[in-house]
This record gives C-alpha cells, sequence and structure tokens, in this order.
C-alpha cells in the first residue's frame, strides 16, 4: 500500500473529515482539494478520536519555513493542551521559525499559554 493510500485511509482524518468540510469556505477551498493535500502528504495529520489538526509547511523567500496549522477540529482542549504542544515540539525538531494558525479570534486566547501571539492582521471586505 502506497503512502498516499495510507494517509488518505488514516482513521484520525477520515473521523474529522466532515468537520473539516462543514469549516472550509467554499468559495476558496473544497473537501477535495483538502483530501488532495492529505493523500500527496503535504499535509501532516496530528490526533486521535478526540480532535484532529493538519498542518503543511510554507517555505519563505530565504530559505526558511514555517509549520502552519491548515485546520483543526474536535475538543478544543485536548487541541490547546495536546496538540499543538506536539506541533511547537515538532517545529523545534525540523527547525522551523515558527508555527502559525489562521483562524478566528478566540484563537488568541486559546494559544495565549502555549507563548502565541497575534503578528498580523488581515481583513477582507
Amino acid at each position: 500500500m502506497s503512502i498516499v493510500t495510507r494517509a488518505y485511509l488514516d482513521p484520525v482524518y477520515l473521523r474529522f473529515r466532515e468537520d473539516f468540510d462543514s469549516i472550509l469556505d467554499p468559495r476558496t477551498h473544497s473537501i477535495e482539494w483538502l483530501d488532495a493535500q492529505v493523500w500527496s502528504g503535504k499535509a501532516k495529520i496530528w490526533g486521535d478520536d478526540r480532535a484532529c489538526a493538519l498542518t503543511e509547511i510554507r517555505h519563505f523567500p530565504a530559505g526558511t519555513f514555517e509549520v502552519h496549522v491548515m485546520i483543526a477540529a474536535g475538543s478544543l482542549k485536548i487541541l490547546v493542551s495536546e496538540i499543538m504542544p506536539e506541533i511547537q515540539l515538532w517545529k523545534d525538531e525540523i527547525g522551523a521559525l515558527f508555527v502559525s494558525v489562521a483562524s478566528r479570534m478566540a484563537w488568541v486566547r486559546l494559544l495565549d499559554p502555549l507563548g502565541f501571539r497575534v503578528w498580523q492582521t488581515e481583513v477582507r471586505d
């Protein structure tokens, strides 16, 4: 079985796939796009049957990179107390500059105890 097939069959991803589909803005991203990120290995799966987050590596022109949390679903307590610290440890292990989360404002408060701070603000019409 190929890595791509195993990634798609990952029970953690499949457990939260419908939740992810409901979170995505269909004007910009489809669940099929997210499936492809998982199938190709571009998205790393974090979690268990209680919560799940997907991350990707984003490269900068200077040659550095970040770990970006693409999407998350499930127990906020598990995401904040277990999954995000694991992602932060992995960031250090692979030499990424930082972990980023682009989401709703509630994440500012939730991730504050882990050392996350607002870096930029994006506005849209």
